[in-house]
């Protein structure tokens, strides 16, 4: 089928959500035979995706092949939202969180530390913080891979963690926080900021996630994506010496907990 044609169903679909009172359902083969595609594959995944997200709508969770295998199956019901800017003051519950002896005593040790690579960045900081957000070990998928393609080419992108809710059946294989790990201090420089912004947000697209946290381990930036956008300034940022007095605002807008409820209400 023709891009033209692809771009009008995109549109009149993107429509009538837009116009709907509530989320819209379907089956992720009801979804591919709406574009006229028979089959389920990596181009027609990011083909999908990306013509109804530059239409400012979302599939959640998302279509793509996220690692070794489809984690939807053919019968499996997608939401499809219009790009909502609902309040976050109005969806989660802003709560004081009590430090234990542990947590204190990591917090504490963070100020001048160093971290010599981007491997220590995600080992010694980010998976720790991440911890103390409500994301078990079961709910991070490290280095997870999504497979897409620009035409007839295969491409991969990898994120460093995509962070799920394991225990929760209604956000099946939803992305809640996608993390990303870089080099100790490289978010000093303006280029290499921008540079890892678009990554965030090109990554972001294709699993369907609409918050990312990126840290360099000096300075933590907390991303909400929208599509429609290449991508937009942060919604939270901090140094690592500010983390200790400034953790509930961060815990309030990305902890498991919150985001889980974000994700559900986005459903209704």
């Amino acid at each position: 089928m023709s891009q033209t044609k692809l771009e009008t169903i995109a549109e009149n679909l993107s429509a009538e959500i837009s116009n709907a009172v509530k989320a819209k359902r379907m089956k992720v083969k009801t979804l591919l035979k709406h574009f006229n595609y028979e089959k389920r594959s990596e181009e027609s995944a990011t083909r999908i995706t990306d013509l109804l997200a530059e239409r400012g709508v979302v599939i959640q969770p998302s279509i793509m092949k996220m690692g070794d295998e489809w984690k939807l199956k053919l019968d499996d019901q997608v939401y499809l939202l219009a790009n909502k800017e609902l309040s976050i003051d109005d969806l989660m519950d802003a709560k004081v969180i009590s430090l234990d002896n542990n947590r204190n005593q990591w917090f504490a040790k963070l100020p001048g530390r160093n971290f010599r690579n981007e491997k220590e960045v995600e080992s010694k900081f980010l998976i720790p913080l991440l911890n103390y957000l409500g994301y078990t070990e079961d709910d991070r998928f490290d280095g997870m891979p999504v497979s897409g393609a620009e035409g007839s080419k295969k491409t991969k992108l990898f994120i460093d963690f995509a962070l799920f809710n394991n225990s929760d059946e209604a956000l099946n294989e939803q992305v809640l926080l996608i993390a990303e790990a870089k080099c100790h201090m490289l978010l000093d420089k303006t280029n290499d900021l921008s540079t890892a912004m678009k990554q965030a947000t090109s990554y972001a697209l294709h699993s369907s996630c609409s918050f990312g946290i990126i840290t360099d381990a000096k300075l933590i930036k907390v991303m909400r994506f929208s599509f429609k956008k290449e991508h937009r300034e942060p919604i939270f940022e901090c140094s690592i010496d500010d983390l200790q007095e400034k953790f509930d605002t961060l815990y309030n807008l990305i902890s498991k907990d919150n985001l889980s409820r974000y994700y559900k209400r986005l459903q209704q």
